[in-house]
This record gives structure tokens, C-alpha cells and sequence, in this order.
């Protein structure tokens, strides 16, 4: 590197004023942006947490229900109890699995990570870590005004699917429900490292220009798990768009009592964790069920119900098991083609000439590992507690991929189509 190439990278360094300057910014503005997205979309319906029927809509109940939901749909967890003093007591806890309209703080924090790096006057790769650092104030604030968004659970009502037919209904429960401050904490910085990051580098476009260079300063084995995971969903979401759509219309020609706006709403919000559901299911991965009714009467045993789908395990409702149906198989089509494409990228990607059987290797774990951070996401758990005249009744419920099975069968189909995405880029990935 000339003196005159070092002195250029210098100059696109910013100081420590201008880069706080532009994370501070950056932040703020991607919490206004999302807020006012949060807004919109429940000002016109389509929304995670949507108002009860006949439910007080005066403007503060409004904001704070725009709150929490903007809070609800980057997966944080909202839980809540019963009102001081009162003689009953309730706990309501919801993590939902990610819903399409995740992609409102997304953009927001895009948005919010462009202008940091525009404030910031960071070139480059350096861009990338004023985006990165726009998460740690953009967190402070979620954690900060997290307490005006308090709601009772009257006023509020939840898109929840029944499991193994026990219908999930926690508005019927006296509590008032707030973000909780641990999942504040990590989704938050979660998401604002991520889409913070990726709008301080310009948006989808140096995303694209990133993955396809062979001179990204992140790994090509990387680059091709990001893009096979991605690829593999969004391909579900278009075929589940398809089917839903299809379906939806000859549901509401069918003269059925819900409203298709009402019905609309609840399968777009779904869409993306039935993607999820389905890739992981693609894989073999069995997707799990529970439901544990522990009534409040001494030495009542827990009612437990278990549910489970997998191509390997079959479908399994409590004791009963009968096969998955032949056409499911036709599902691992899309994980493979997506892990051919990753790993035909990360050998056309790579610095410098590496083995194949290497380069599948790290394509793999990185692949695997992935998969498995993913699985919370993709989890919806909910847990209530009443207490009435000293007895307590305990509820817990969860859906999502089983996690033990997710690392294992992830490595194993991504070495197998990785390597042969690998060996169709012959010319650069030696034996």
C-alpha cells in the first residue's frame, strides 16, 4: 500500500465526535421512522397488536398500542401482570415468532444506519461499523421509553393459532403487558446491528456488491450461508404467498363469517414464521407443539398436550403416529437448491483457491450454526399464571423447531449440496 492509499484510508476514518454524532442521529431517527411506521399500519389495520372489539380507542391508547407493537414485532418479548391490590392475580408472557411486519423496523433502522454513515462522513468498510454502533443508542432508547407503552390486556388482541385444538386466548386475562427489558435489550441490539449495519453501507445494493466481490472483507463461506438461508425462505414466502392467496379467495367465496380483511391480516402477519416453519421442516427438522395445563388444585396432575411434524418423525398427536404424506418430501427441494447456490457463491467468492471438500466444510458450519441462532426467532411461547383464592393455575404453550435437531441435520444437507455448489465453480476451487 502507497503513502498516498494510506493517507486516503485515514482521511475516510472519522473521528470519535463524528461517528458518536452520526450513531446518536441515526438512532433516534430510526425510532421516530419506526414509531411513525409502527403508527401508520395501525391507524389502517394490518398490525401485530391490534385494539380489542369495542375497546376504548382514545389517541393515548392508540400510541401506546403503536408502541407495543413496534416493540412485538422485533420479537421482544411482552409480558405484564395484574393490577396491584386487586384480589386475583394474573401474569401473561408472549414472545411471538418473527411476522412480515418486522420488516417496518427494518427499514427504520436502514434508514436511520444511512444517515450515520452520511453524518458520520465515514467511507467505505468504516461505514459498516458507525451502523453497527448506532445499535447501542438506538437499544438505550427502546429500553428508556419502553414504559409508556403499557396496555391492559382488554384493550388488546393477539393473532394466536391453536395448538393441538386448546385455543390461546390471553386477553381474557387481567393484566397489563409491557415490553419486557431483557428482550428489549438483545433484539434490539439485534436488529439494529443488523439492518443499522446494512443501511450505513447503502442499502441492498453494497449488500449485493458485497457478497459478489472477492475482495468483501467478510468470509465467502459466510456470504454463502447468508444467501442460502435467505434464499431458501424467501422462495417459501412466495410459495406460501401463492397457496395463501389461492386459498384466501376461495375461503371468502365460500360465504364464511370472517371478515377477508380480518383474514388477510392474520396470514400476512404469519407468512414469515410459516416460511420459517416450512424451510426447518425441509430439513427434517421436527416442528414441535406443547401445551401444559397445570390447574390450581392440590396434587392435580398437569394436562399435556404434544404435537409433532417432521419428515422423519412423522406426525404425532400425543400417542397417536401416522407417516408424513409422500409429497412433503418434495419440500427439500428448496433447501437444496438454496445450499447449491450458497455454496457455488462462496467458491466463486473466495480469496484465494482453496479445496473443496474445505471450502463445503466452512460453508457448512457456518450454515448450521446460523440455522441454529435463527430457532428462537421462529418460536412462539407464551406462559400465564392466575392465581384466584389462593390457587394457582399455570399455562404454558410453544411452537418452533426443535432445536436439538436443527445444527446436525443444517451441517449435514449443507456440506452434502454445499459441496456440490462448491464443485460447479470448477475453475476456482482446486481438489
Amino acid at each position: 500500500m502507497t503513502e498516498e492509499d494510506k493517507s486516503r484510508q485515514r482521511e475516510s476514518q472519522p473521528g470519535w465526535a463524528g461517528t458518536l454524532l452520526g450513531a446518536v442521529a441515526g438512532a433516534v431517527a430510526a425510532v421516530v421512522v419506526g414509531f411513525g411506521l409502527s403508527a401508520a399500519f395501525s391507524a389502517v389495520g394490518p398490525a401485530l397488536v391490534a385494539p380489542s372489539e369495542g375497546a376504548h380507542q382514545s389517541a393515548r391508547t392508540f400510541l401506546a398500542r403503536a408502541g407495543l407493537n413496534l416493540y412485538a414485532i422485533h420479537h421482544i418479548r411482552i409480558a405484564g401482570g395484574g393490577l396491584p391490590g386487586g384480589p386475583s392475580g394474573a401474569y401473561v408472557s408472549i414472545a411471538w415468532p418473527i411476522t412480515t411486519w418486522a420488516i417496518l423496523p427494518a427499514a427504520a433502522l436502514a434508514i436511520g444506519g444511512w444517515l450515520s454513515g452520511r453524518l458520520s462522513g465515514a467511507r467505505g468498510r468504516h461505514r459498516f461499523w458507525v451502523g453497527l454502533l448506532s445499535a447501542v443508542p438506538y437499544v438505550i432508547i427502546l429500553l428508556a421509553v419502553r414504559g409508556l407503552f403499557g396496555l391492559h390486556t382488554s384493550a388488546l388482541r393477539f393473532p394466536l393459532p391453536k395448538i393441538a385444538g386448546v385455543e390461546l386466548e390471553p386477553g381474557l386475562l387481567s393484566a397489563l403487558l409491557r415490553p419486557a427489558a431483557g428482550s428489549t435489550l438483545f433484539h434490539g441490539l439485534l436488529f439494529g446491528a443488523i439492518f443499522g449495519s446494512i443501511g450505513a453501507l447503502g442499502g441492498l445494493r453494497a449488500i449485493w456488491r458485497g457478497l459478489v466481490r472477492r475482495d468483501a472483507f467478510w468470509p465467502s463461506w459466510l456470504r454463502g450461508a447468508v444467501v442460502a438461508v435467505v434464499l431458501g425462505q424467501l422462495i417459501f414466502v412466495a410459495l406460501l404467498a401463492a397457496v395463501s392467496g389461492r386459498a384466501m379467495g376461495a375461503f371468502s367465496r365460500g360465504g364464511k363469517n370472517t371478515a377477508p380483511g380480518e383474514l388477510a391480516r392474520g396470514w400476512v402477519t404469519n407468512l414469515a414464521a410459516s416460511a420459517g416453519w416450512a424451510y426447518y421442516l425441509a430439513h427434517g427438522v421436527t416442528l414441535r407443539a406443547d401445551t401444559a395445563v397445570a390447574p390450581g388444585v392440590p396434587e392435580a396432575e398437569p394436562v399435556v398436550q404434544r404435537y409433532r411434524v417432521g419428515l422423519l418423525t412423522g406426525i404425532v398427536e400425543d400417542d397417536k403416529r401416522k407417516p408424513a404424506p409422500h409429497w412433503a418430501y418434495l419440500l427439500l427441494i428448496v433447501p437444496a437448491a438454496a445450499l447449491v447456490t450458497g455454496g457455488f457463491l462462496a467458491a466463486k467468492t473466495a480469496g484465494q483457491p482453496a479445496s473443496r471438500p474445505a471450502l463445503a466444510a466452512g460453508f457448512a458450519a457456518a450454515y448450521a450454526l446460523l440455522l441454529t441462532a435463527l430457532v428462537p426467532c421462529y418460536t412462539l411461547a407464551l406462559r400465564t399464571v392466575i392465581t384466584t383464592q389462593g390457587l394457582t393455575n399455570r399455562t404454558t404453550a410453544s411452537i418452533g423447531p426443535s432445536a436439538a435437531q436443527v445444527f446436525a441435520l443444517g451441517l449435514i444437507l449443507a456440506f452434502v449440496f454445499g459441496f456440490i455448489g462448491v464443485s460447479v465453480y470448477r475453475p476456482y476451487a482446486r481438489s
